[in-house]
């Protein structure tokens, strides 16, 4: 081996050792800040959550509003439409015999 190829391989020992030191000095999360976390996400997902159902529930009531319009339209287009006679008629008016009042 040369002398080249042996100091590569010290300084690359020397760096695995620093890397594993720093890695094992490496602060890890305790449990309080584990429960921490899920019960932020918890809290999250929980929010997502009732913003989906709201939105679901808007989109059924939106859907059931828009049937009935629909059915409300189709039954008024399949009554029969009155004619001006009877409309005359219902309002109580004969426009042929008109009265007069003298006082």
């Amino acid at each position: 081996m040369s002398e080249e190829q042996t100091k590569a391989e010290l300084v690359l020992i020397k760096l695995g050792e620093r890397l594993r030191a720093g890695m094992a000095a490496k602060r890890s999360l305790t449990e309080a800040e584990r429960e921490a976390v899920r019960k932020g996400v918890r809290e999250q997902w929980e929010r997502e959550e009732k913003v989906r159902q709201l939105r679901k529930s808007a989109d059924e009531s939106d859907r059931r509003w828009q049937e009935e319009q629909q059915r409300k339209a189709q039954e008024q287009s399949q009554q029969p439409t009155e004619t001006h006679e009877d409309q005359d008629h219902e309002q109580g008016e004969d426009p042929g015999h008109q009265q007069r009042h003298s006082f």
